[in-house]
């Protein structure tokens, strides 16, 4: 288990067909996770990370094994070079 982290509550594993940037699929992970529509949170991603900066951070291409994390909302995002994407409910 993560420290301050209670459960696994969305996982989405990488496609390397996918060319949406990080920042939008982080904000669709939060969406499912609340059972909402993307449009329709109250959540500026730019308050928190850059966008830009992880979609730098990460090229397809990466180690594998490479991770950042970061609170969003609720959550707690892991997002790893591979593209995998995780989130967490926080206690």
């Amino acid at each position: 288990m993560i420290a301050g982290a209670t459960g696994c509550v969305h996982h989405a594993t990488a496609d390397q067909d996918d060319d949406r940037e990080l920042g939008t699929k982080i904000t669709e992970a939060i969406a499912d996770a609340k059972g909402v529509s993307p449009i329709s949170l109250d959540l500026s991603l730019s308050e928190t990370i850059d966008p830009e900066a992880l979609d730098a951070l990460f090229p397809r291409s990466g180690d594998d094994e490479a991770f950042v994390s970061f609170h969003v909302d609720e959550f707690m995002v892991m997002v790893f070079a591979s593209g995998d994407l995780m989130l967490y409910g926080q206690e």
